[in-house]
């Protein structure tokens, strides 16, 4: 649970699970990925974290700097062509 956020109620006779939040924004290295071991939806993930990274930490980056290309090259969609 998110410091700012509150314990979710726990319905009768139901579990309760908590989430993580992210601590770091730092791309996934894809290169370590075996494609065909994922479902959709795990590819879908992974291609929305990229975009939630790049949107964090671009601005933080000067454009045009070698750090700039790198998370660029790291976030982009991960290729599914090879399954």
């Amino acid at each position: 649970v998110g410091e700012d956020e509150e314990p979710p109620e726990k319905p009768a006779g139901q579990k309760t699970f908590l989430k993580f939040d992210k601590l770091t924004m730092i791309p996934i290295q894809k290169n370590l990925i075996d494609v065909n071991l994922m479902t959709d939806d795990e590819l879908d993930w992974l291609d929305s974290y990229h975009e939630e990274v790049m949107g964090k930490v671009a601005p933080l980056l000067e454009e045009g700097s070698e750090a700039m290309a790198w998370l660029k090259k790291s976030c982009e969609k991960i290729d599914r062509s090879g399954r």
